[in-house]
């Protein structure tokens, strides 16, 4: 008896979860918008969908308030991808440029290679992984309920509304174009910064001008300066940093990237493009170097410091 009570709190204090921001140019799966696990119950439902677990009738258990779901069913439902090592006994998540990292037993988790604490530590148990369910799938960009009544787990993709993509013309601005080049001048909106609207991006002891978007997400980032980001490097299109705090967001499909934009992924990830190239994924616009050949050319492979100063 006593060994099986063990089992199960050890089951119970792991959970499985699943992350979301992401530049890359790959479609991303949108047909799953919500996943839902019941404990002790051996199946998911994929947007109302029935499907097994797994082959073994793995179920999710709850034990102290903290529910445990097997990883690879959950990620994998979301789109994401499950990598084992046993030698060192981690595991390696991926769901488009979103890396989550975690090692059994360890209470550190690694979100994009920064370290991150959990509540409780992922655990093996019959040659499953179990892992904390919130922190990966907030990280993942799904929203986490729990119904008490129904004792279930219910994962909801945060979805994003999305524009119309604007063919760019010459004298126009794809950054800038919210609605179709043939429509009606808009309203100019009023400047929402205060202050300058340009800022220094500091690289390898190159400095470049910035000039901001007039929004509140490039006030929001103004604020914040200054911002010394060890950036992270994704596909060779864009280097990547993740907040430890949200922007305000106003994520529309800008269709064309241009060399030299930052951008507003989510609601935390700062993205800079050092490519020219089409996207379906949406982006707050934030700002553009104003010497983007000469930027890019600064860049080296791989991670890199970047200094953002007002």
């Amino acid at each position: 008896m006593k060994k099986a009570v063990s089992i199960i709190l050890t089951l119970i204090i792991t959970v499985s979860f699943i992350i979301s921001c992401s530049a890359q140019e790959d479609t991303d799966i949108t047909d799953n918008t919500e996943i839902i696990l019941t404990i002790n119950q051996p199946y998911i439902l994929i947007n109302g969908a029935e499907h097994a677990i797994d082959t073994e009738g793995t179920v999710p258990v709850l034990i102290d308030d903290r529910t445990l779901l097997p990883v690879r069913a959950v990620v994998e439902a979301m789109g994401g991808t499950v990598e084992w090592d046993g030698d060192t006994q981690t595991v390696t998540l991926t769901k488009n440029m979103d890396t989550i990292r975690l090692v059994i037993d360890s209470d550190t988790a690694y979100l994009n290679d920064v370290p991150k604490t959990l509540d409780v530590a992922p655990r093996l148990i019959s040659d499953r992984t179990m892992l904390p369910i919130r922190f990966i799938a907030e990280n993942f960009q799904y929203q986490v309920e729990w119904d008490e009544a129904n004792q279930r787990v219910i994962l909801t993709q945060e979805v994003q509304e999305t524009a119309e993509p604007v063919t760019p013309s010459e004298d126009s601005d794809p950054l800038l174009e919210t609605e179709p080049v043939n429509e009606p001048e808009k309203k100019q909106e009023q400047p929402v910064l205060t202050n300058e609207n340009q800022i220094t991006v500091t690289i390898n002891g190159q400095s470049f001008t910035a000039t901001l978007e007039d929004n509140e997400t490039a006030e929001a980032f103004y604020a914040m300066l200054p911002l010394t980001l060890e950036m992270n490097e994704l596909n060779g299109n864009e280097k990547y940093y993740y907040l430890d705090e949200s922007l305000p967001k106003n994520n529309r499909q800008i269709g064309q990237i241009q060399t030299g934009d930052l951008m507003l992924y989510g609601s935390n990830c700062i993205v800079s493009f050092f490519k020219t190239f089409t996207t379906s994924y949406t982006y707050t616009p934030i700002g553009h170097i104003d010497d983007a050949e000469g930027y890019a050319a600064a860049l080296p492979s791989g991670s890199v410091t970047v200094t953002f100063t007002k």
